[in-house]
């Protein structure tokens, strides 16, 4: 048996408060690791404080994990969500449109420009990655030019004049005068039309131009001896008129001859009379 001080003794037992572990896991949607795991001994009761640490393209559930420490041991997990972003693309004249999507950080995009008949885009497909801020793409359009080509031939398509060419912008007006060649006269004076979105190709031919052949018989007096011969001729053609015979008369000229120039021609042949020599006995 104990043997009871002499005196009351007071004994002080001190409790220490208990720490247990603060976990935080950071993921993705999948489950992946997102960033290192939180880890630090808290009191408990006491209150913690934790701020999710900043991860480009993703936004935590929880900004910051917060509350009082019980008496275990506690895991918390903050998931980060992929963020979203607009993509903008600006469709120039003729277009004058917009196109807008929401895509997610990291995927990527392919969008195909819009065909315009005429246009070409300065960008055929926008693509990319998406980053972590809004994208805008401004699409241009150039007009496109087309070769215009005018032949001159002749009907039997020898050439009669040089080719033409031109480049000419889609849509826009095109007037060529057709040159002029001596001694015919083109099917299509001027070449005049609206350029399509294709390359154009014209022909105009060259038909010989005719000219009126008069030719006169009259005496020495300026009557009328004979009717007077009239005729078509093509340019450059030759021709060749024999003179009618009168009786008694000898003409100036026996046969009309020449080659046909880009007028008309006029011929007077004048009869003589013809003096005849008495028969003598």
């Amino acid at each position: 048996e104990g043997t009871m001080p002499a005196q009351a003794k007071t004994v002080t037992v001190t409790y220490d408060t208990n720490a247990y572990l603060l976990t935080v896991d950071y993921v993705y949607p999948d489950n992946t690791v997102a960033y290192a795991s939180h880890t630090a001994d808290v009191k408990y009761g006491t209150t913690y404080y934790v701020e999710s640490p900043a991860i480009t393209g993703y936004t935590p559930n929880t900004a910051v994990v917060t509350g009082t420490m019980p008496a275990q041991a506690t895991t918390v997990t903050v998931t980060y969500d992929t963020n979203t972003y607009v993509l903008t693309i600006n469709y120039g004249t003729p277009v004058s449109d917009t196109y807008t999507a929401d895509v997610k950080y990291g995927v990527e995009y392919n969008v195909t420009s819009p065909d315009i008949t005429g246009y070409t885009p300065d960008q055929t497909v926008v693509s990319g990655t998406m980053g972590a801020d809004n994208v805008t793409v401004d699409v241009n359009y150039i007009i496109n030019k087309y070769k215009l080509t005018v032949n001159y031939n002749f009907v039997d398509g020898a050439p009669a004049a040089t080719t033409y060419t031109d480049s000419v912008n889609y849509n826009e007006t095109y007037s060529v005068t057709s040159p002029a060649v001596t001694g015919y006269t083109p099917n299509t004076a001027v070449v005049t039309g609206t350029m399509p979105a294709q390359d154009k190709s014209v022909d105009v031919v060259y038909n010989v131009n005719s000219y009126d052949l008069t030719v006169n018989y009259k005496y020495a007096d300026g009557t009328t001896a004979a009717p007077a011969h009239t005729e078509s001729v093509n340019y450059n053609v030759s021709y060749s008129v024999p003179t009618p015979f009168i009786d008694t008369y000898m003409p100036d000229v026996d046969t009309v001859k020449g080659t046909m120039d880009t007028a008309a021609v006029t011929v007077d042949v004048t009869f003589k009379q013809v003096v005849m020599n008495p028969v003598s006995d």
